[in-house]
């Protein structure tokens, strides 16, 4: 066996060694050429044209009147860069390293997702649950934007400072509640949880993406000119995007994906749908029982507030990559961010990058003390009009870390254990036309806790909230912050709480 090994070996050397020019070049079939370079840049222009052409005409355009009743399909038709997209996907295909190819694509990624099925079916069905629950009120039509970013470019100096890690609590549900949306319509409408797969399957996956064909662009000494003539305006000085504004990018990529991972943590489907005119006397409100699903972790997603910890991290080290770039940055002559915009705005914001930098790693990844203050005003107003107040501060020590990558299962574990109990309350509306008092009765929750005792009661909170706040005592949030009068607890022990 061992022979014939040998002489198979000698037959194939045989045969290949005439022909290496022939084995060179299959071995090398994949190798980038002048040619596919010359190519590739070819199709990077012309589809950087195709792109400002569209977005132009996105400008020009008129919304249609039924894009209020189904956005998703509107933007489906109305933002379809399918065209510039493929351009850039065969310049890739032929200089997978070519640096505006990967621009290009990174922006495709983020505007591609208007293409998604899911998008288009998401926001139709929502506008379609909103079009009757406010029939007749009088709704915004405009989206709040990042002022600083037009189009996803960079605008301001002031970005530098604007990447603030704790704001991603904004987005558990232990700070904000879903109740703004509890309205009611006679329409069938989505659960709460189609926004958190929308976020995930469409926008998460992109960003994700995005931010890797950004990692292909810089550090290549690559500018991206946008010139006069994609502006609609040949006369029009060019404006240009180096390593500053796409790490800034970089980095709202990576605060983006951490908002996202943020709000699809846990469980938040309330059942909006059946609360507003008031459910029915046999209405069951079990789903806020302790053990119930609600503001748990959903499944699968146990390690997402850990992802949005690093992603906070990445957009930190995205900052800072900017910042240095920007320091040693020579050629600036049509650049949208300069250096004295950012030094500039440290005036304004009374602190250097550096030390915004160093300070947003310490909330992020150290155990961080905070001073509040909970002042004490006696309701008395001097003619001057101010209030007398007596300065009351309070240490806290805030884990976001902690809290982040160790999150708690169940949020409302947080409270002292307590029973649902379904229950019925009074309404009683005066009626003009009458002149009498109409009294309406509907199902309402009430919630009782196992506790017999106000020491009992306080000791069983989880008053760090799952390790945010981790040097949190009964003493300083009792006594200290809320100065719960033992009255009040005792009467709230007694009667119970009536949502």
């Amino acid at each position: 066996m061992y022979k014939s090994f040998r002489l198979l070996t000698v037959v194939i050397l045989i045969m290949l060694l005439p022909n290496c020019e022939d084995l060179d070049s299959i071995l090398n079939e994949d190798e980038t050429t002048e040619v596919d370079v010359e190519a590739a840049n070819t199709l990077v222009t012309e589809a950087n044209e195709i792109v400002f052409d569209d977005l132009r005409g996105l400008t020009e355009e008129e919304i249609s009147e039924d894009a209020y009743d189904t956005p998703g399909t509107e933007i489906k038709n109305k933002l379809d860069m399918s065209n510039s997209n493929q351009k850039y996907k065969e310049a890739v295909a032929l200089d997978p390293t070519n640096p505006g190819a990967n621009f290009g694509l990174a922006f495709m990624e983020v505007a591609m997702a208007s293409q998604d099925e899911l998008l288009v079916e998401t926001l139709n069905d929502w506008a379609n649950c909103f079009s009757t629950m406010f029939e007749d009120e009088e709704m915004g039509r405009k989206i709040s934007l990042n002022s600083e970013f037009k189009l996803g470019v960079p605008q301001s100096g002031k970005l530098f400072f604007s990447f603030e890690v704790e704001r991603v609590l904004n987005f558990l549900p232990i700070v904000t509640s879903p109740e703004y949306i509890l309205h009611r319509n006679d329409n069938e409408c989505p659960e709460i949880s189609s926004i958190q797969d929308l976020l995930e399957n469409v926008f998460l996956e992109r960003f994700t993406n995005a931010t890797s064909y950004l990692d292909n662009a810089v550090g290549k000494d690559f500018v991206f000119t946008i010139t006069g003539k994609m502006m609609g305006d040949e006369d029009q000085d060019p404006i240009t995007l180096d390593d500053t504004e796409i790490y800034l990018m970089k980095a709202f990529l990576h605060q983006a994906s951490a908002i996202i991972y943020s709000i699809i943590t846990y469980d938040i489907n309330v059942p909006y749908y059946d609360l507003i005119t008031g459910p029915e006397e046999n209405y069951s409100w079990q789903w806020l029982a302790q053990d119930s699903d609600l503001l748990t972790i959903r499944e699968g997603k146990e390690s997402s507030l850990a992802s949005a910890h690093t992603e906070l991290n990445s957009m930190l080290d995205s900052v800072e990559s900017a910042w240095n770039y920007l320091k040693s940055d020579t050629d600036v002559t049509h650049d949208i961010i300069l250096l004295e915009d950012v030094t500039g705005a440290a005036v304004e914001f009374d602190q250097e990058v550096s030390e915004a930098l160093e300070e947003a790693r310490k909330v992020l990844n150290e155990e961080y003390t905070v001073t509040i203050d909970l002042e004490d005003c006696d309701g008395y107003y001097y003619y001057y009009g101010e209030e007398e107040c007596v300065s009351n501060e309070i240490e806290l020590i805030i884990d976001l870390k902690g809290f982040m990558t160790t999150p708690p299962e169940n949020l409302k574990n947080i409270i002292p254990d307590y029973t649902i109990v379904d229950s019925i309350c009074e309404y009683e509306e005066y009626d003009d036309y009458t002149g009498n008092y109409e009294v309406t009765n509907f199902g309402c929750p009430q919630l009782t806790f196992d506790a017999t005792t106000c020491a009992e009661w306080k000791s069983d909170w989880d008053l760090t909230l799952g390790g945010l706040f981790p040097n949190m005592t009964v003493e300083k949030f009792f006594d200290e912050m809320t100065e719960l009068d033992p009255e009040d607890c005792e009467e709230l022990l007694e009667g119970g709480s009536d949502f």
